[in-house]
């Protein structure tokens, strides 16, 4: 049983949904290691919050894999669905199974307490055992610091989901387009010392986008940091040298829509003159 936390509009939906369309497609989205094939015979997809055809419209219709299938769970309270996930995983004993509730915490009507998330959690794990099914599920975290480390206690909830899950992922914001994924435990494998960096974009459909992998303190520096218009000057500087969005980001130590949300807010103006272009000289291991 794996445990996705996240701030509301954090990406735990989009995060969950690419990793059932990987995991059922065998295709990469979300940078991690890529899949050669399919590693499940099918995914569902228990959808809590929004009906199928409000998540088909949030998500852009898009369908990657016949593999993943969808529940619409709004109206169920959690004993239901836990007996469907029963069920289906009974009915599906010879697959290899995962599914995704989205959310839990919506599920249980907002409320978990110990005892609740206890049984939950014993019963989820009771039927991983049993058929060989795997199940991530969603819950939220209290609204943090950006400029904190995420931790374990940071987590809403009962301390039972978490003390009992296998593994346990942290989704945290950077700013208004950007959030990053943290392991904050793992049973079989060693927790990674650097997180994975994406991007929110919503062309075309709702997704995240692979940034790269990198430090925790170096987003938490990124959200402290101001764009001063000294700063601003430089990206500016440097893009009227012909500089990609891109290479300027990583030159400087900013996120890529940081610095196009600069350019873009000069594109008309005048602020970078073509001496102070000549004045800056941009290292050659950057370009």
């Amino acid at each position: 049983v794996k445990v996705i936390a996240g701030d509301t509009n954090a990406g735990k939906s989009s995060v969950t949904y690419q990793m059932g369309l990987d995991a059922a497609s065998g295709k990469n989205t979300l940078g991690f290691p890529a899949p050669t094939k399919p590693v499940v015979d099918e995914v569902v997809y228990i959808y809590t919050e929004l009906s199928i055809t409000q998540l088909g419209q949030r998500f852009g219709g898009i369908t990657i894999s016949d593999r993943m299938k969808y529940i619409d769970a709004t109206a169920w309270d959690l004993e239901r669905i836990l007996s469907e996930i029963e069920t289906i995983a009974k009915e599906w004993n010879k697959k290899k199974v995962l599914f995704i509730l989205d959310s839990i915490t919506v599920a249980a009507t907002g409320s978990i307490t110990a005892r609740v998330a206890k049984e939950l959690m014993k019963r989820l794990k009771l039927i991983c055992g049993r058929y060989n099914v795997t199940v991530i599920t969603l819950m939220h975290t209290r609204k943090g610091d950006i400029s904190k480390p995420i931790e374990m206690q940071d987590l809403a909830g009962s301390a039972k989901l978490t003390d009992l899950a296998d593994n346990v992922l942290a989704m945290a914001k950077c700013n208004a387009t950007e959030v990053y994924v943290k392991v904050l435990k793992s049973r079989s494998n060693a927790i990674p010392d650097k997180v994975q960096h994406f991007e929110i974009r919503s062309d075309g459909y709702l997704h995240l986008e692979f940034i790269r992998e990198c430090e925790e303190e170096d987003l938490l520096a990124q959200g402290k940091s101001k764009l001063t218009p000294e700063v601003e000057q430089e990206i500016l500087t440097l893009r009227g040298k012909g500089y990609s969005v891109r290479k300027i980001a990583d030159h400087m130590k900013l996120s890529k829509s940081a610095v196009d949300r600069v350019v873009q807010k000069h594109k008309d103006s005048e602020e970078s003159s073509a001496d102070t272009i000549k004045d800056v000289q941009f290292p050659d291991n950057a370009a």
